[in-house]
């Protein structure tokens, strides 16, 4: 079964990464909106892979001259990989979505609910745990497993779990710890079994593990060199490292729903009224109601009118940004990762993937 597996998914994705552009309407316009990004003052090096239809297209702007090898930091988007750890240990009958997590873990954590509901394994992967956001600074390289149940000894959520989205490191480190005591195994030996070996990403690791002449020099938004992020505790919540070259072929994977867990992963299973963060009940995705957005596995969805959804994450650490966009009706994917954070980094790095993908809604 996992040779089959292996065989399918290859006969999936396996394709030649290269350099290639789009066709010459689309070309001039990511090209413009490139260079426009890389010439701003707040802005550094900006690498993106594009995969529409049955096309890979791949940029890069910026003086440092990245390539589609170029290595950055991911931040947060390395959750996703974790959730599709997740997604197999529910496939493989492991665990169960709605089980108590105190269930996966060696000791006795009795705050860990909330006037008698416990907080489950779901609840980590899809942002409603009511935990706190941090037990810990992301610097303090001395914060081992250990310390970090010892924290989460005296952590309780502050709400019924289930109830409300709330960024949460806490949970997602905590949902890396429940996987490794499940299989028996760290996390990025499962990231790289479930994922990163399948999909034949060889640029894509943790911490310290991708250190090359590929590595990008990360900077803050005053554009000061800013340190890695190497924590070993946050190798399945924020410590991944890649290129839009193995991106690609990820989004490749889950946008055509490759595998069961590829669907699991991507399948709202919330849904949120934006003006309150509340959660209300289920609805068809197929009810366009911009003033609701859901979530899924560390994923977050939107569909505003008829013909525009987008599924979306992104992730940040102190030198790099990164952002992924999906638009399922146009079978298009982008992955945009950038050597500088900041809000004017954010906020003009989705100008760019927005203008991208409304020209590509016209044909």
């Amino acid at each position: 079964m996992k040779t089959f597996f292996a065989t399918f998914l290859l006969l999936q994705i396996n394709y030649f990464v290269h350099a290639q552009q789009a066709p010459a309407r689309y070309d001039s316009l990511i090209m413009r909106l490139g260079k426009e990004f890389s010439g701003d003052s707040s802005t550094a090096a900006l690498s993106v892979g594009i995969h529409y239809r049955n096309d890979n297209w791949f940029y890069n702007f910026g003086k440092e001259k990245p390539t589609p090898v170029s290595v950055y930091e991911i931040g947060s988007v390395s959750k996703t990989f974790t959730s599709l750890v997740l997604a197999h240990a529910v496939s493989e009958k492991k665990l169960k979505m709605e089980d108590d997590v105190r269930n996966y873990l060696e000791g006795n954590y009795p705050g860990l609910a909330y006037n008698g509901a416990p907080i489950r394994v779901l609840h980590l992967a899809n942002t409603t745990s009511a935990l706190p956001d941090n037990l810990f600074s992301g610097l303090d390289t001395g914060f081992t497993r250990q310390a970090f149940l010892a924290a989460l000894a005296s952590a309780k959520p502050d709400t019924i779990p289930g109830v409300r989205p709330r960024h949460s490191n806490t949970a997602a480190v905590l949902l890396t710890l429940v996987l490794e005591n499940v299989y028996k195994a760290p996390i990025d030996a499962l990231i790289k079994r479930y994922v990163l070996d399948p999909l034949q990403m060889k640029n894509t690791g943790f911490g310290n593990t991708v250190i090359s002449s590929a590595l990008m020099t990360g900077y803050d938004p005053s554009g000061k060199p800013a340190p890695y992020l190497i924590h070993q505790l946050l190798k399945g919540t924020g410590g991944m490292r890649s290129s839009t070259a193995d991106m690609v072929r990820y989004l490749t994977y889950l946008q055509n729903r490759s595998t069961p867990e590829a669907e699991m992963v991507l399948t709202p299973g919330i849904f949120i009224d934006a003006a309150t963060n509340k959660i209300i009940p289920p609805s068809s995705m197929d009810v366009v109601n911009p003033g609701v957005y859901s979530l899924s596995l560390n994923w977050y969805q939107y569909h505003p009118d008829k013909n525009a959804w987008r599924i979306w994450t992104d992730g940040g650490t102190y030198g790099f940004y990164s952002y992924i966009v999906l638009f399922p009706e146009k079978n298009l994917s982008m992955i945009f990762l950038s050597n500088r954070t900041g809000e004017k980094v954010i906020g003009k790095i989705q100008q760019v993937a927005f203008g991208i993908a409304d020209r590509m809604g016209r044909e």
